[in-house]
């Protein structure tokens, strides 16, 4: 009898702490303007066939072991879009998507390759400033090719092809993800930290950081993964930035934004230094 009722027991005292901790965590992860996702997750989700992917380098034919056919995507024409006006201009990104099946629940994978130029996090803090809900980031790019490798055996399962199921009225502007370089002339406001991103995607590879800098490959495992989030604060602490503060990252572009993801997937307070360039008026037909 014993043995009987203690089992029960055990699941009505689970059931008492979990919705508290489900609750967390899930606003934990509405939280993050961008996510990071693994193979194996996209694996799962192609079986079922509920992600759109953008392939940030542009290439419409794949060889044999790349992932499934994707949609290319015109980081160029996506950062004029949205970096000429104070708000994003969700109609005209829209149609610069208008073959991506978005949606609300659907979530954009993007994937670059390994490279000095690679621009999948640029185009992640891009499609998240804009407003996009789902914005994932294919696991520090899919560096390793037998990582791409892997997802051969999906390469009979094309995506979707469905119509945009997302409206501009839906794309609401996070402007907390950008910081503009003259709001920060006379130094970082009360809780935020000014952290320098330089070039590296290889170990070694790119300048000695010194004191509030940060290398790009030091945000990867040897593996080419993104650090845990433990890590990521012992970084940060090594190089005097305290890991509570609110991070202001500047530098070149593609490389302060795929920094941005690094930490901002992990949970970090994050921005990007980045300016809004005025709009150009189109010139007047005759």
């Amino acid at each position: 009898m014993r043995r009987r009722l203690f089992p029960a027991f055990l699941l009505v005292a689970i059931a008492a702490v979990l919705p508290a901790d489900t609750e967390q965590a899930a606003s934990d992860e509405e939280a993050r303007a961008v996510r990071i996702m693994d193979v194996d997750h996209l694996k799962q989700s192609v079986m079922v066939m509920d992600v759109a992917v953008l392939d940030v380098r542009g290439q419409e034919i794949f060889l044999d072991g790349h992932i499934p056919p994707a949609h290319p995507l015109d980081v160029d024409a996506l950062a004029r879009l949205v970096l000429t006006g104070p708000e994003p201009p969700g109609e005209a990104i829209l149609r610069l998507l208008r073959r991506v099946p978005a949606s609300p629940d659907r979530p954009l994978v993007l994937y670059d390759s390994w490279s000095l130029h690679r621009r999948d996090g640029f185009a992640a803090w891009l499609l998240a400033y804009a407003g996009f809900p789902g914005v994932h980031v294919l696991d520090g790019g899919f560096p390793a090719w037998f990582r791409r490798k892997n997802l051969g055996v999906y390469m009979g399962h094309p995506l979707p092809s469905g119509r945009i199921a997302i409206h501009a009225a839906d794309l609401e502007p996070r402007p907390e993800l950008r910081i503009d370089p003259a709001d920060i002339e006379n130094g970082p406001p009360d809780g935020a930290a000014l952290l320098e991103v330089l070039p590296g995607l290889r170990p070694g590879d790119g300048p000695s950081p010194g004191p509030a800098q940060v290398r790009l490959d030091e945000l990867l495992d040897d593996r080419g993964f993104f650090l845990f989030p433990l890590h990521l604060e012992e970084l940060l602490d090594s190089r005097g930035i305290d890991p509570h503060a609110r991070l202001l990252l500047k530098g070149p572009p593609n490389l302060a934004a795929f920094a941005w993801v690094a930490f901002t997937a992990n949970g970090f307070d994050a921005a990007l230094v980045q300016p809004l360039r005025p709009a150009v008026p189109a010139e007047p037909h005759p």
